[in-house]
């Protein structure tokens, strides 16, 4: 994921950091040191800011393996300063598989607090450690408080946390999807605003703000993608592909590749030797190659060799989100290892302008 490090996988699901990640152990730290100036206090809070990631690694867990029961891939989690995202291929379309997978991840937090709380009585009966007169138990006791923190806060009923995708899957058992999506999705803004006022008037916490904007935005995406899979619904990729597009050969240099990308305006090329797609290669990555080495490197060395490709029989609304998840501008359609056309995002996108109506069978 960009703007992150990657930092393991587990159970085959790749793990990152965020770049700003390090802002909640900063912030973790300064809150302890803050109460007695003490550089052992901070030390402690940015420990318990490193257990907090550890929680939330472990909720996203849940939804991974909750939605891998269902037959869906994860493909990476990303921990970030409000939280962790994890990244699975696609939002199981029936409600109940949808209310398991949401709340998965608050029910690992659940069976974590019951776990710690446990420890914490033996500590208490065995031991004698009452909570707050020993670090080992003052740490367990915070640790039960954030599982429980961390439950109830994401069963909040707002996009995109799972509350939201709760709500949504309750509400689609009678309304239908994109009725309840619209209806979830407003519901998930109208808080995003709240949090926004309470954080600036109350609160003054620029964590609050940070969520606040998390979350609209996020309920926001919710929406719009509800929207253009209903706008694509039925089609298949044969309907939008093109055919007739200039295709490149390895070995044309980037001076004459970049010219026809700016008289032609065609902004991707499949590459083809031998009657073969060999790799795609996009017009970033030509005047990318060309600023760094000049126009006379060759299309080879800028192109993408290892590429998916699709079928003018795939269904439209897969093939999209597969090439939004990915990152691809552009899919060369194949049948039978034969070049048919290409798929611009350019061209689905211009297809969905007029049909991205702001209220597809239900309110916005």
């Amino acid at each position: 994921m960009r703007w992150s490090w990657r930092i393991g996988s587990l159970a085959g699901i790749q793990i990152f950091l965020h770049y700003t990640f390090p802002l909640l152990l900063l912030w973790g730290g300064w809150l302890q040191f803050s109460v007695q100036r003490s550089w052992i206090d901070a030390g402690v809070g940015v420990a318990f800011a490193g257990a907090l990631c550890v929680l939330v690694l472990l909720h996203e867990f849940g939804h991974a393996f909750a939605a891998k029961r269902y037959g869906i891939r994860t493909r990476d989690i990303t921990l970030l300063p409000i939280g962790g995202v994890a990244r699975i291929e696609r939002i199981p379309e029936n409600a109940k598989q949808e209310l398991v997978v949401a709340l998965a991840g608050p029910a690992v937090n659940v069976c974590l607090a019951i776990l710690l709380t446990g420890t914490l009585v033996e500590a208490w009966l065995f031991f004698g450690m009452i909570p707050y007169e020993s670090i080992a138990s003052a740490i367990l006791l915070n640790l039960v408080i954030v599982n429980v923190c961390l439950a109830v806060f994401n069963l909040v009923p707002a996009f995109p946390m799972d509350g939201g995708r709760v709500l949504r899957a309750l509400l689609s058992l009678r309304l239908g999807r994109p009725c309840a999506t619209a209806i979830a999705a407003r519901l998930g803004q109208l808080l995003a605003i709240v949090f926004a006022i309470l954080a600036v008037a109350y609160f003054h916490q620029p964590l609050w703000l940070m969520l606040a904007v998390f979350v609209f935005i996020g309920a926001a995406r919710e929406l719009q993608m509800v929207r253009v899979k209903a706008s694509l619904a039925g089609l298949s990729v044969g309907d939008l592909m093109q055919t007739g597009s200039k295709t490149l050969a390895p070995s044309d240099n980037l001076r004459d590749a970049m010219n026809y990308a700016v008289l032609s305006r065609q902004r991707d090329f499949a590459v083809v030797e031998d009657d073969q797609v060999v790799g795609v290669v996009t017009q970033r990555a030509l005047f990318s190659g060309a600023a760094m080495s000049g126009t006379d490197v060759q299309v080879r060395d800028v192109m993408y060799p290892d590429f998916p490709v699709t079928e003018p029989e795939e269904a439209l609304e897969g093939v999209f989100l597969r090439m939004r998840n990915e990152g691809w501008p552009m899919l060369p359609v194949m049948k039978e290892g034969r070049l048919l056309g290409v798929l611009p995002g350019e061209a689905i996108r211009e297809f969905l302008q007029p049909h991205n109506s702001p209220n597809p069978n239900g309110p916005a």
